[in-house]
């Protein structure tokens, strides 16, 4: 065999090496250190290891949103949709929101979210429900509050109920679940409904029970390394690694 020859053949295995290697580390390697900061690559790049937090908000993509009266916590009666024009004045935090009143005698006026999660449950860490607004009775601002349900175990459960002396506007109001996360989760789905604390009623005049959503967000923090058996990473939730900790540069982590 030539020299000419040989010389190929060792450069096309020596491709061909370095090609395995460049794909096993990016496929299959849980984490990397670059110059002393640690991250975890997937095929479509490098994200931070550790905590993660994802932003979801009612923009008829995240979250689609709905209006209705009903009873004390039953949000299953839906008079319909937000429309696009609501959408576009709930996604974004500022002075523009969706006002809606409960036209029947007794009943209470509410907003329902339906979210879009896509975390994996035994990945999350943390769920933060973020509302801003106000409720209450309309011409009465003595009778202002609200009251806000999560959707546990496919039933309404209150979590927060506030009634205020006086109608002080637009509050934000915020939840934190911290555990049980497979029990308001479900099929990938988290609901949160708003309701005023007050119904509608006719006599000696009708006044009318209301809400006003300016604003509302999700955020879902997760551990992207929640799962560990021994010196290497079982799952984050997203992708399966095969490989220990692979460090390039800086100090091992």
């Amino acid at each position: 065999m030539n020299n000419k020859k040989s010389n190929k053949i060792k450069a096309g295995v020596l491709i061909t090496i370095l090609i395995l290697i460049t794909t096993t580390i990016l496929v299959v390697a849980d984490r990397v250190t670059i110059y002393e900061k640690e991250y975890y690559l997937t095929p479509l790049g490098a994200e931070p290891y550790g905590q993660h937090t994802n932003i979801y908000i009612c923009d008829d993509v995240d979250a689609q949103a709905y209006e209705g009266g009903a009873d004390n916590g039953a949000f299953d009666d839906d008079d319909g949709e937000f429309t696009s024009g609501d959408y576009t004045a709930i996604e974004i935090d500022d002075t523009i929101g969706v006002w809606d009143e409960e036209g029947t005698v007794n009943k209470y006026q509410y907003h329902r979210f339906n979210f879009t999660l896509d975390e994996d449950i035994s990945c999350i860490t943390n769920i933060t429900v973020s509302w801003n607004g106000r409720a209450g009775l309309d011409w009465f601002p003595d009778y202002v509050g609200i009251s806000l349900w999560i959707k546990e175990n496919d039933e309404w459960v209150q979590r927060i109920y506030f009634e205020g002396e006086s109608d002080t506007g637009n509050q934000t109001y915020t939840h934190f679940i911290e555990s049980n996360f497979n029990e308001v989760i479900q099929e990938g789905y988290f609901e949160v409904a708003i309701q005023s604390l007050s119904y509608t009623v006719s006599s000696p005049f009708w006044v009318y029970s209301f809400v006003q959503s300016q604003y509302i967000q999700v955020s879902v923090t997760t551990d992207k390394f929640h799962t560990h058996l021994g010196g290497n990473v079982v799952s984050d939730g997203t992708v399966t690694h095969i490989l220990g900790d692979v460090h390039i540069g800086g100090n091992e982590g």
